[in-house]
């Protein structure tokens, strides 16, 4: 739910997922109330304004006029007439991700949306709006370097694909010429092949793998499994894996590639094999057809197959020694013997290092 309210604390307008979108007592949409709150009226049901209402799902009023209302989306719209009538003011959609939006109280034309890449200001009650590429932001999810000279540092970043960039260049100064880019997907990991300084492993969401050739520029798909992954829900997918899944090389076994689903999972050929090492590390049980009829809950998450392996730490010291952590434990590997450790993090690993002196301790 997101809410906002007018400056006299009487309109306020409350956006609203409900049910799932298909569901016939769905009443997902836009209400408003002119009594603070004591009574209610739907006055907007349209899909697009509650769209993946967990990453967006934050109107804003505007301070001048409360009958008009903006919502962030995938497009930035404009509800006039107390939310009746939609308009699209920027985007349909224009391939950014709006997530909020400010309004200057003493003039209501001007504007700052906030995006996956920056902002952008409009001064003419959204008629034109400012660049973002004049700002230096990204959302990184995951860095890493190379063993370069100069060293190269590399990630994935929200909604702008993969990065990377030399750590000093011989003209004086790193320029917008100095980057390139890695392939691979916005939210994932990258990985080097310590082999070969012109290849590189990178993750996508729920489970991708592509392997990038830096002389070719030329990307090829080595996903464990090449069905589309993002149609079904997660506990349905043969191979489990997160928005963001793990993708690391062993710093003993050079060819070894390690990826996160339900399993810890390994190839040794760049991707054109790969094998389960683990058991399912999440603690996923038979589900009986009624259950699996009912709706998933955060309590019956972990048995309904829910779970993930979300951080791959293999051990610097021992090459079948693997620190593996999932939503709801920690493991050790040796060899294909797993060991539950959930004394050291019963909620869940999110990142897992591996001690360099001692192979029996994590951080």
């Amino acid at each position: 739910m997101g809410v906002t309210v007018a400056a006299d604390g009487r309109r306020v307008y409350a956006l609203i997922e409900q049910g799932k979108e298909n569901d016939p007592a769905n009443k997902s949409g836009l209400y408003w109330s002119d009594d603070g709150g004591e009574t209610w009226v739907l006055a907007n049901s349209d899909k697009r304004l509650t769209s993946r209402a967990w990453y967006f799902n934050q109107p804003t009023i505007d301070p001048s006029n409360p009958d008009v209302v903006y919502v962030p989306n995938v497009a930035l719209y404009r509800l006039e007439a107390g939310g009746k009538k939609l308009s699209i003011v920027r985007g349909a959609p224009g391939g950014d991700d709006y997530h909020q939006l400010w309004i200057d109280p003493a003039n209501s034309s001007r504007m700052v949306v906030a995006t996956d890449q920056g902002t952008s200001v409009s001064v003419d009650d959204g008629a034109t709006w400012s660049s973002w590429f004049n700002q230096p932001i990204g959302q990184f999810y995951h860095v890493t370097t190379d063993n370069g000279f100069p060293y190269a540092v590399f990630g994935a970043q929200q909604d702008s694909g993969s990065a990377a960039v030399y750590g000093r260049t011989d003209h004086g100064h790193i320029m917008a010429t100095d980057w390139f880019l890695v392939g691979g997907g916005e939210s994932g990991w990258i990985a080097m092949d310590p082999n070969d300084p012109n290849i590189f492993y990178a993750s996508g969401a729920y489970g991708r793998v592509s392997r990038f050739d830096r002389r070719t520029s030329l990307s090829q798909d080595i996903s464990p499994w090449p069905m589309p992954v993002g149609v079904t829900e997660i506990d349905t997918r043969k191979y489990r894996a997160p928005w963001s899944p793990v993708l690391v090389m062993s710093p003993v076994e050079r060819s070894a590639l390690y990826l996160g689903t339900q399993y810890v999972m390994k190839t040794t050929d760049g991707g054109l094999h790969w094998e389960k090492i683990s058991p399912d590390l999440t603690g996923a049980g038979p589900v009986s057809t009624d259950e699996a009829k009912a709706s998933a809950t955060v309590q019956n998450a972990k048995q309904r197959g829910f779970g993930v392996v979300f951080s791959i730490a293999p051990s610097p010291l021992k090459a079948n020694v693997i620190w593996a952590g999932e939503r709801y434990r920690a493991g050790a590997c040796n060899h294909r013997c797993w060991e539950n450790m959930d004394q050291c993090d019963p909620k869940g690993a999110e990142r897992l290092e591996q001690d360099c002196h001692d192979r029996a301790l994590a951080l």
